[in-house]
């Protein structure tokens, strides 16, 4: 399946849209090469994934988040993942990944 991270600055903090499922190793790569891509040029030390077009997400992609959230919150920032539903909703509640990410509906 075809996966697509538009991405879009908010206050000078990029919005990534994630889509599509990321549950392949060629998922998780294309979401760790848009993060580097946009760690080039962000300012700050915070990011927020919209997750809304994501049906499935693996162990793998959310390994991917982890790391960046620990980078982050080393430097006084923070990863926020909105607008998750179904089951990721459910995963990111089971795993209790609440202390890692800000969470948004």
């Amino acid at each position: 399946m075809d996966t697509s991270f538009p991405i879009e600055s908010i206050d000078g903090k990029p919005l990534i849209h994630l889509v599509g499922d990321l549950d392949t190793n060629e998922s998780s790569q294309k979401l760790k090469e848009v993060i580097g891509s946009v760690e080039t040029t962000n300012q700050t030390a915070f990011y927020t994934f919209d997750l809304s077009a994501v049906g499935i997400i693996d162990t793998g992609a959310i390994g991917t988040l982890l790391c960046l959230s620990q980078k982050c919150r080393s430097k006084g920032g923070l990863v926020c993942l909105k607008g998750a539903n179904g089951y990721v909703k459910q995963l990111l509640q089971m795993l209790k990944l609440e202390t890692f990410f800000a969470i948004e509906e």
